[in-house]
């Protein structure tokens, strides 16, 4: 005589969670009843252990069903079905969209990699240029400033490799630039203070910020010619 196979504690709870602790047939609950897991398709006429052919029934339900098939399916099992069917119709349409932003990508890519090419036409960008670079500025950006910074940096270096660092950093300015509003200001003001001809250049971040909410650039320009490097100075000056 073959051993009767025995359900796992793990898999008659995630059927008992499922179907809400209900019998299925008669829809009663603890504490007056005691529940088990009943096979939907019998295992005598075939039925397998899968969670989808296993539905919650009382002691009482399932000793007078036996291992007959249900004329009728509970609500509980219908209702599963069909949170299975929107699902999977849900997955489906998830896929489809994300089919569509990959196709959207590519395109792009090749937008952007045209406009390089139409000074360097025999050059192709690399798959992990592509991959981890251009891609990512496309989730930040825009396909049009993206080309906008290419050709920005196409107008400013002559040769392909110097084009491709100057684009990246143009476009980390721009990503930069979205989520701080003084990003370019702050870092104009920085370069024109490292250009002053003494002093150790050390100007804090924090406090320039400040300075940019209370003058205009041009107004700490000028503190900047006078303090010439010294960091106590410009402070002095500006407050």
């Amino acid at each position: 005589m073959a051993e009767k196979r025995v359900l796992s504690k793990k898999i008659r709870f995630e059927v008992f969670k499922r179907d809400g602790f209900h019998c299925a047939y008669c829809g009663q609950s603890p504490p007056a009843v005691v529940l088990e897991v009943d096979h939907i398709e019998p295992r005598s006429k075939g039925g397998t252990d899968d969670i989808n052919n296993l539905i919650t029934a009382c002691f009482d339900c399932n000793r007078g069903k036996r291992d007959i098939p249900l004329d009728k399916i509970p609500s509980q099992l219908s209702e599963n079905i069909e949170v299975l069917r929107e699902k999977e119709e849900q997955l489906a349409e998830y896929k489809n969209f994300i089919k569509s932003i990959e196709k959207r990508t590519d395109r792009d890519v090749k937008e952007i990699e045209k406009a390089f090419q139409e000074v360097y036409g025999d050059r192709s960008f690399t798959d992990k240029f592509v991959n981890g670079t251009v891609k990512h500025f496309l989730k930040q950006l825009p396909v049009h400033e993206i080309i906008e910074a290419m050709n920005i940096a196409l107008s400013r270096k002559d040769d392909h490799e110097g084009v491709i660092k100057y684009f990246c950093g143009v476009c980390w300015t721009k990503i930069k630039s979205k989520s701080d509003p003084n990003y370019e200001r702050l870092n104009k003001l920085k370069y024109y203070w490292k250009k002053q001809p003494r002093g150790s250049g050390y100007l804090p971040i924090e406090e320039l910020r400040l300075w940019v909410g209370q003058y205009s650039d041009e107004e700490i320009k000028r503190a900047m010619d006078t303090a010439r490097g010294h960091w106590g100075d410009l402070k002095e000056i500006l407050g």
